[in-house]
């Protein structure tokens, strides 16, 4: 009895202790997943923002980089215009009417090489002016934007790499979260099996014990029926005892009285043996 309850109640402390246990794995798991989800939030909201500043700087760029195309476009514009007006002031300079007679041989050469400059002034040379101005602006205007371009690319790039970064970090996290939750599931399925055979053993030694106490009271009816007729030998045996008691007085006084007669009968062989003595000798 005292070993089976003994078992039974480490059994009992075993099962707390599983239940402890699994409660202190769940909230474990629930800090896990509470720490891992803050840390996906704040990587998140960082990812945010530097896409943002990066946006807002692209933005900037572009704005940039348009405004100088446009005050370059216009300069160029400006240019072609001036050179197209000094072109043609000086034709109209050339083209002048002149009354001398060598003049006027030279004035349709003149004339034509003038409109044939005029032409190329108005198609091809204004064309390397823009050209040269546009080079020249390039060089100017680009280079510092091209610089802020590289290091816009720079940044981009460190920024890439940044989120390149946290993307892992992310993965690794998620992949860590992923691994306690199947360690987490495992443990919890060695506790459900560890669990249920400990309750089928439990089950098993409850039936025992009832087992063991039918088995126990139908062993105290027998004994107090074998002590009740254990009992009534004993009072039978006192009553036999006091009988061979009895009896064995019974024999002595028996054998006393049987002792008794017999001197009573010489003391009444010896009279009459007196008493014939003295009726011879009278």
């Amino acid at each position: 009895m005292d070993s089976i309850e003994q078992c039974i109640n480490e059994r009992v402390c075993h099962e707390q202790v599983l239940q402890n246990t699994l409660k202190r794995l769940n909230e474990r798991q629930r800090q896990i997943q509470q720490c891992k989800v803050q840390e996906v939030q704040s990587s998140i909201t960082s990812l945010g923002d530097k896409t943002s500043s990066r946006m807002v700087s692209d933005e900037g760029n572009d704005q940039s980089s348009k405004n100088q195309s446009n005050t370059s476009r216009n300069k160029s514009n400006m240019s072609w215009n001036e050179c197209y007006v000094k072109s043609t002031s000086g034709d109209d300079m050339d083209t002048n009417p002149t009354y001398d007679t060598e003049q006027m041989i030279e004035v349709p050469y003149s004339v034509e090489y003038n409109v044939f400059a005029l032409e190329t002034q108005h198609y091809v040379q204004p064309k390397s002016i823009t050209n040269a101005y546009v080079v020249e602006k390039v060089d100017s205007n680009i280079i510092p934007g091209s610089l802020d371009m590289c290091k816009n690319d720079d940044q981009i790039d460190q920024n890439a790499k940044a989120c390149g970064d946290e993307r892992v970090v992310l993965i690794n996290l998620i992949a860590n979260l992923k691994l306690d939750v199947d360690v987490n599931k495992r443990i919890q399925k060695q506790l459900k099996k560890a669990n249920a055979s400990l309750t089928h053993e439990l089950e098993k030694y409850k039936s025992d014990l009832e087992e063991s106490n039918r088995a126990l009271g139908e062993s105290t009816s027998t004994w107090d029926t074998c002590l009740i007729a254990l009992q009534n030998k004993q009072t039978e045996l006192d009553k036999y005892i006091a009988l061979i008691d009895q009896t064995i007085d019974y024999d002595i006084l028996q054998t006393k009285l049987n002792e008794t007669l017999r001197l009573l009968a010489q003391k009444d062989i010896e009279v009459k043996e007196g008493l014939k003595l003295k009726t011879m000798k009278f």
